[in-house]
Order: C-alpha cells, then structure tokens, then sequence
C-alpha cells in the first residue's frame, strides 16, 4: 500500500500524520504523527509556515498520496462567519504542496471519519482521541487524532475500491 500524508487542516495549529499499510501484517502503521502549532502572527506567515514543514515531510516521508479533511462548515458560526474560509485557504496551501510533488489529494469529510473510526458517523471529539489513542499506543491531541482518521479513513477507502475492481 502506498505511504499516505493525512491532514486536518486549520489556520492556527495542523494535524499531520504519515500512515501505510503494511501488506504483510495487513496492519495500518503510524510512521509519524505531530499537532504542528502553525507560527506567524500573520495568515501570510502562517501559511507559508505551513507550506515549509509539509514540504519538509513530504521530502523526509515521501508519501504518494495525500488525504484531507473537508472543510466543516459550523452552522452557529461558534468559531467565526471567517473560519470555513481559512481553513478552505490551509487547504489551498496542502493543495499546493500535492501539487509540487505530483501527488492526487484525497478528500473526506467529517462523518465518515469518525464513521470509519468509531462506527459512529456522530462520534465525539473525545471518542475519537481515545480511539486512535489506543490503535496506536500513543496520546493523541485532537488534531493528530483527526489526521490519522483521515489517513485510516482514506487507506480503508482505497482498500474497498480496490476490492469493488476485482
């Protein structure tokens, strides 16, 4: 299986993680995991930040694919009316990142991450971080608890096309 970089994107802080399945163990492997708190005080730096330590990932790591979270819309706007736009603009920057290194980007939205990781399209933030928590042995922030979903959720989709072909 090829060596994925899932994200959780955000205009402050980032989760990243870098996951593939190991064929022979049929087991998903963690090779990295990190909450990347985003530095700048302006957005510009921030996502130029951001551009810089995903490119250094993608040179140390050299996944093929890149997996990211949709952008979530909250309806009460309890994050600010500008929220979806930034995270939709950290996006653009991982776009560009792919983009670079001729890597196709992935796309999953919220539900079926916690769908794939808990059996529950409405699972808790909370739920999530104790489940891949313990998937891997490791104590997840909340971010790298998405990134990784991401990851598991886009190997277990490629798995299931690949099972559709033959």
């Amino acid at each position: 299986m090829k060596k994925i970089i899932s994200i959780d994107p955000g205009s402050l802080k980032v989760g990243i993680g870098i996951l593939h399945n190991d064929m022979l163990s049929n087991k998903i492997i963690l090779n990295k995991s990190i909450q990347l708190p985003l530095k700048g005080k302006e957005l510009y730096h921030r996502f130029n930040f951001l551009y810089d330590e995903v490119d250094k990932l993608c040179k140390e790591f050299e996944p093929e694919e890149m997996a990211i979270e949709e952008t979530f819309v909250d309806k009460e706007f309890k994050y600010g009316i500008d929220a979806p736009l930034k995270l939709s603009m950290s996006r653009g920057v991982l776009y560009a990142v792919a983009g670079k290194y001729n890597m196709p980007c992935f796309e999953y939205n919220n539900k079926k991450i916690k769908q794939c990781i808990c059996r529950n399209a409405g699972a808790s933030k909370r739920m999530m971080i104790e489940r891949i928590s313990q998937m891997f042995k490791i104590e997840a922030s909340e971010d790298e608890a998405m990134s990784i979903g991401v990851g598991i959720t886009h190997i277990l989709m490629q798995k299931s096309r690949n099972l559709a072909i033959i």
